[in-house]
């Protein structure tokens, strides 16, 4: 009986939460909002086919081989990319090479406080927010951490960069979707 009265009591929370997190994202989010740059994006871009990346990453030695199988591994797979901290040359080198992002042309750049990117990153004034296949609404502070609302728009990419309220080592954000969705993110 007390296992039973303890699944009803998980259940009910955890409908509770999916419930208040869904209209969460949905409605007129309570928080303080957090300014953002659009710094590029592209609103038909899309990744490359498997085909394409395999034959791209395959030629590249600097990758092992287990990397090469993976197609660029968590790289490859995540839609969000969050940077606490500027990932250096070489880091943002491997960065686009293992998402598909070296088949993008050139972007013009949207906002000319974006000129000083890895700057702001380094500082911890700014945070980093790479979108595939999303596009920002907007971002809330709540209860010391971050919330991203986005809306799926199945091509694209969005590069943002936002005004940071507290200057730790790592990010306290979630990226959530219209529908209430926390989406996986890769974490630099």
């Amino acid at each position: 009986m007390k296992t039973q009265s303890l699944f009803s009591l998980s259940l009910i929370l955890g409908l509770l939460v999916t419930n208040s997190v869904s209209s969460f994202a949905r409605s007129s989010m309570p928080g303080i909002p957090v300014s953002f740059d659009k710094c590029a994006e592209s609103k038909t871009w899309k990744r490359p086919s498997e085909a394409e990346q395999r034959k791209y990453i395959q030629n590249n030695t600097r990758y092992d081989l287990e990397t090469r199988k993976q197609l660029g591994g968590d790289h490859w797979k995540r839609d969000v990319f969050v940077f606490a901290e500027y990932p250096g040359g070489s880091g943002t080198y491997d960065i686009n090479n293992l998402s598909g992002l070296w088949s993008l042309p050139k972007l013009k750049l949207l906002s000319t406080r974006c000129k000083t990117y890895s700057k702001n990153l380094m500082s911890k004034r700014m945070a980093g927010i790479w979108l595939f296949s999303y596009q920002i609404k907007n971002i809330k502070w709540v209860n010391n951490h971050y919330i991203v609302l986005v809306k799926s728009t199945g091509a694209g990419i969005q590069f943002i960069q936002m005004h940071r309220q507290e200057h730790g080592t790592s990010l306290p954000l979630k990226v959530m979707t219209e529908d209430g969705i926390e989406l996986k993110q890769l974490k630099y």
